[in-house]
């Protein structure tokens, strides 16, 4: 249903349950849950709620204030809150978030459990398969539906062992490896368009500088260099099999200005683009391999992509602007 408090935007809702006697024995069980859209200047004050809370950020960021502790949750993150103790949240900008009041009689002992993993943030390498437990959790709600009380415990119990088993630096190697597979694939699929940090992180569900020490520990480099080296494979590949113009191959691997496309591979591989096209030299071609990724693009699919778009009439060649 519609919330009705203040600062929170009207497409926000909020779902209430009441647990039968059986649940509170036997289960976690949900209170109240919701996804929100504050809006700058939402406060929040409590003595106490008979309830845990957790919240996770998808945009923006909120403000915690609990045991003497004031700490802010940015996006990607989560935060578990105990909320029979004073406990405070508020932010000044926009900000999007799914948040869920739960209990139990195995809640506290998870809830102390976990903050011995975590001091107050939360980060980990399974945000995607979390928020989706969360919202999978809210959905039955919002569904009316009858409630089958095990299967929402079983939800919860989920999120709260996603942050036993992850606790930001010490998570799966094999989830940290998973996921910077995930990006990388991204990126070879997506290397034509404006690809962001701020994108490739809200992909991978991980803070900005999170996710850059993940990918450069798995991956062998930045993120940029990685988007780099894929742009720059492509690039070779179109110069060696069509007749593009320097400008044409330039936009279609991603790079919107020709000075830094011309800059970029003159750094990469120690000569110009046109250098490059006029040279049939083997060990360029090594450079290439050693230096970028081995089979992410291949030969024929470039070409493809070049002639599926339009082409420019041909000129002769001119030097590169550099």
């Amino acid at each position: 249903m519609r919330t009705q408090e203040e600062h929170v935007g009207e497409n926000s809702y909020v779902y209430v349950n009441v647990p039968t006697e059986e649940a509170k024995q036997l289960f976690f069980y949900p209170l109240h849950m919701g996804h929100y859209y504050y809006e700058p200047g939402y406060r929040l004050e409590r003595s106490s709620l008979d309830s845990f809370l957790i919240m996770y950020i998808a945009e923006g960021s909120m403000t915690v204030s609990q045991s003497g502790k004031t700490y802010t949750v940015s996006k990607g993150e989560f935060a578990l809150l105990d909320c029979y103790a004073p406990h405070s949240y508020y932010t000044d900008t926009a900000t999007e978030c799914i948040w869920l009041h739960f209990d139990g009689v195995l809640a506290r002992p998870y809830y102390e459990y976990i903050k011995t993993k975590h001091e107050d943030i939360i980060t980990i390498m399974s945000t995607i398969l979390t928020v989706e437990r969360m919202s999978r959790l809210i959905d039955s709600y919002a569904s009316r539906e009858t409630i089958n009380e095990a299967y929402s415990s079983k939800l919860i119990n989920d999120i709260l062992t996603y942050f036993i088993v992850e606790d930001g630096s010490t998570a799966l190697a094999s989830d940290k490896k998973a996921l910077v597979e995930r990006a990388k694939a991204f990126i070879r699929d997506n290397y034509t368009t404006d690809i962001s940090l701020d994108f490739l992180s809200s992909y991978a569900g991980l803070s900005k500088s999170h996710f850059i020490r993940v990918f450069t520990k798995y991956a062998g480099m930045t993120p940029h260099q990685y988007v780099t080296s894929v742009r720059m494979q492509a690039a070779s590949m179109l110069l060696r099999a069509t007749s593009l113009q320097i400008t044409d191959i330039s936009e279609r691997v991603g790079y919107k200005n020709i000075a830094v496309f011309c800059i970029g591979f003159r750094k990469w591989f120690g000569m110009t683009p046109n250098d490059y096209r006029r040279s049939g030299n083997e060990e360029l071609i090594r450079k290439l391999d050693e230096n970028g990724i081995h089979g992410v693009i291949d030969i024929d699919e470039a070409v493809r992509t070049a002639q599926d778009l339009p082409v420019k009439p041909a000129k002769a060649a001119a030097p590169d602007k550099e």
